[in-house]
Formats: C-alpha cells, structure tokens, sequence
C-alpha cells in the first residue's frame, strides 16, 4: 500500500470517527512524559494524523529539526488519527483530552565504516551500553525495561536482566568486572552479578526522580581493593552514593539546584 493512499485511508478513518463522535474537533492538552503541560489547550481537529500531531508539537516546542514523537490518549498509543481514540475511549467532547508526548529514537549517525554485526534482542530502543573492564562483554540498557549481558566474540545473548520498571537509561560494569549497575526512569539502580545475570542485593532506592547518571569509583582509590561503591545522579538534584553489595546509602550530595546529568569519580 502507498504511503499517500494510507494517509487518505487514516484520514478518512478520522472523519468517520469525528461523524461518530458528534464534532470535528476537541479540545487538547499536551502533556510531556514529566507531566508538564506544554503550551495553552487548544482545539485539534479530530481528523488530524500522528504525522500532523507532530507538527503541531514541533512547532509548540519551537524545534530547529522535525522530531519524532510518540503520543497516547490515556496509556493508549494514538496510531492513525486523534478520532480514532476518542471514539474507541468514548471520550465526551466536552472535556479537555490530555496527550502525553514521548520523544522516539532518531538516529541520524552515519556508519564510517561496515558493520560488522547485529545484536537482536530488545522490543525498544536501546539507551546505554557499556563494555567490560576486558572488552568481553557488552551490557546494554533500553527502553522495554531490561539489560541484556552480550558475548563479544559470538555476538551472542547470555543473560537479561530483568528489575526495572520502566526505562534504563544508564549503566556500567565495575573497575573489576565483578559487578554491574543500571538506573532508569523509575528512579531505581539495581546491581548485577553480570556472571549469572542475577540482581544482587536490595534495589537502590532514595532517588526521587529518575537516575541520570552513574558511576563506579575507581578501583586504586577503594579501601577494601575491590569496586564497591557507586554514585548515581538524579532528575531530582542529588547524587548518592551507595555501598553497591548491601545496597545501603553512604552519602548524599546535595548543592544543585537542577537536574543533575552527568557525574564522574
């Protein structure tokens, strides 16, 4: 099927649904994925495409580039047209229709050179990777809330990592290769035994936001010889620093009045 003749084929599938619903439009709020609202409501035709949503909020978040996003009408993706979830939802017209945007992967890198393989795996996009300490093994984070512990050599799954209730966005082995950590957006860290693929300890909880960033302190620097201790950043202005085996909190930094994206030890 043509790209256009689908288009004409979601637009009038939205026209029916804005006969069905009893109006040609209805009133919107915009809502990021932090639960901020964006701009003032305003009044969406009912037959507009996810394609024509996306303008609207590209033009709403003044983008130098047309992003991609993703948008849901009460959990439920809104593929095709905004009518078409407003009639299935039976949404009354009266009321003010909250859609809540998230930004899509966009993947504009150019390879320099061939490439030399694929690791299928994951059901969304990936947002972190790490190597081990030995380049053995590749542990990467994404977006359908598990990590996945890679064999270098034969491109190969050897455990997933499951724990975290929404997506990862961060993680890193060890100095020592024993451990290692993710956090995500459900404001949690979690230890791993890379090894097994088995959590290790309690979760890391105290962050009020999502982790941003994290990082294992450096194995010359630990007392105990070993790698042990880890400091995440937060959305929420923080860094903590954690005891990773026991899961205990060592210390709170506190001073930023911001989010806090990136932390090196």
């Amino acid at each position: 099927m043509g790209k256009n003749k689908r288009e004409d084929e979601e637009i009038a599938a939205g026209n029916a649904a804005a006969a069905a619903v009893g109006t040609d439009s209805i009133f919107c709020q915009f809502t990021s994925p932090e639960g901020e609202s964006l701009g003032p409501q305003l009044e969406i035709p009912l037959g507009l495409t996810t394609k024509q949503l996306n303008g609207v909020l590209n033009e709403l978040l003044n983008n130098d580039r047309t992003e991609p996003y993703a948008f849901y009408v009460n959990d439920e993706e809104v593929v095709g047209t905004l009518g078409k979830v407003v009639e299935e939802q039976m949404l009354s017209s009266e009321l003010v229709v909250s859609i809540l945007y998230k930004p899509q992967a966009a993947f504009r890198v150019s390879a320099v050179t061939r490439c030399s393989g694929t690791l299928p795996g994951h059901t969304e996009a990936i947002l972190c990777v790490a190597f081990s300490p030995d380049c053995q093994r590749l542990l990467t984070g994404s977006g359908d809330s598990t990590l996945r512990v890679w064999d270098v050599q034969t491109e190969t799954p050897l455990h997933t990592l499951k724990g975290h209730k929404n997506w990862v966005l961060c993680c890193a082995y060890s100095p020592d290769g024993k451990y290692c950590v993710s956090g995500g957006m459900d404001k949690d860290a979690f230890v791993w035994d890379p090894a097994t693929g088995q959590q290790v300890g309690r979760p890391l909880k105290g962050h009020t936001k999502w982790i941003t960033s994290l990082v294992w302190e450096p194995i010359h620097l630990s007392s105990a010889g070993e790698s042990s201790k880890v400091a995440t950043a937060s959305k929420d202005a923080s860094i903590r620093i954690w005891d990773a085996p026991t899961g205990r909190s060592v210390a709170i930094l506190t001073g930023h009045t911001a989010s806090v994206t990136s932390v090196r030890w």
